[in-house]
């Protein structure tokens, strides 16, 4: 088995808490109060990144179990958290309780967008690292097949109807997935002893990169601030035009900058909290939108709504990390089996 790196959990964490606030801005004032393009599809496209990240193995790939660890680490939660959610939900929304539309709602995947896409993802660079034997010619000439085709939906230029699994959102973000595969291989092969250290990146090169990228999400930022409408939405994901570009410039920042903190014992709490979120995040992310609706209908009855002030979202959204974090707590300590873990 891999040893668990920090910095994956530490950036996966701080990612799920801005998911949680995005989540909680929309619930609570009924708007996004931060703009929705500044940061959350940068946000989502991390954890695809990260995901493929992890998909590389030293050891070399194993269809087998690779199907296997697919099926019991993201399938087969899908399918528990959202048909245990199901009847919550609706009635949390006010929604009638139809059984065979549910039903038909959890097999074709849209009851969570984001699950969805990444099962769909990870099956499809399954299917390309066993047709390419794991070659890195051929494995590189698909990640580049892969940047045309998430140009081609984020751009809206095509569609599949209906969005089963949410294939539109998966072929978006597929490059992402793919990009984040071969970083972790090149990465391992430079550390290997046989390797040239005259092809390894110098730190004056690594911050070089760190500050040309950092100019890039900030012009990308600006571009999207004083272009508020010029976005394209694809189903469940609303695209500024600068995405590729700007998006890839903050998954590699972030990639970067991350790596860079030690994998040290001595943490403080904050840390460690953060850290816990990011090892736990699949279940955070299946609570991140009905928590923060069931806390802002209950602080409503109590009389506590949005007045206005940004101030106000920070209670709320604390309020809701707590919670998520208890049942996440629950779940994996009583009955862990439903998040894919064998204990």
């Amino acid at each position: 088995m891999m040893k668990r790196e920090f910095w994956i959990d530490l950036l996966r964490g701080c990612c799920m808490l801005l998911i949680i606030l995005d989540h909680t801005e929309i619930c609570f004032t009924g708007v996004n109060i931060i703009p929705y393009d500044q940061y959350v599809p940068d946000v989502l496209m991390v954890f695809f990144f990260l995901s493929g990240y992890l998909f590389y193995r030293p050891q070399g790939f194993d269809i087998r179990h690779k199907i296997q660890s697919w099926g019991r680490g993201i399938v087969m939660p899908y399918f528990i958290f959202v048909a245990l959610l199901a009847v919550p939900k609706a009635l949390l929304h006010g929604n009638d309780i139809m059984p065979t539309a549910m039903l038909w709602q959890i097999i074709t995947g849209q009851e969570s967008w984001f699950i969805a896409a990444l099962a769909v993802d990870e099956l499809v660079l399954t299917g390309i690292l066993w047709l390419t034997q794991e070659k890195m010619p051929a494995v590189s000439g698909c990640f580049f097949v892969t940047i045309g085709v998430s140009v081609i939906f984020s751009s809206g230029a095509f569609r599949f109807y209906p969005d089963y699994w949410h294939i539109n959102e998966a072929m978006v973000a597929l490059c992402f997935l793919l990009f984040g595969y071969l970083c972790h291989r090149i990465l391992h092969q430079r550390r290997q002893p046989s390797s040239s250290k005259s092809v390894a990146p110098t730190q004056r090169l690594i911050l070089s990169l760190i500050i040309l990228l950092s100019f890039i999400v900030v012009a990308s930022r600006i571009i999207i601030f004083t272009h508020p409408n010029e976005t394209t939405q694809v189903d469940a994901l609303v695209l500024p035009h600068s995405f590729l570009w700007g998006t890839t410039a903050v998954v590699l920042l972030s990639f970067l900058l991350f790596r860079k903190i030690p994998q040290s014992t001595d943490r403080h709490l904050c840390v460690c909290a953060i850290d816990w979120v990011g090892r736990h995040s699949i279940v955070y992310y299946f609570f991140c939108s009905g928590i923060p609706t069931a806390v802002t209908v209950v602080l409503r009855h109590m009389g506590y709504t949005y007045m206005g002030h940004h101030w106000e979202v920070i209670p709320v959204f604390l309020i809701n990390v707590f919670l998520i974090t208890v049942i996440t707590y629950l779940i994996y300590r009583y009955i862990p089996w439903i998040t894919g873990r064998k204990s």
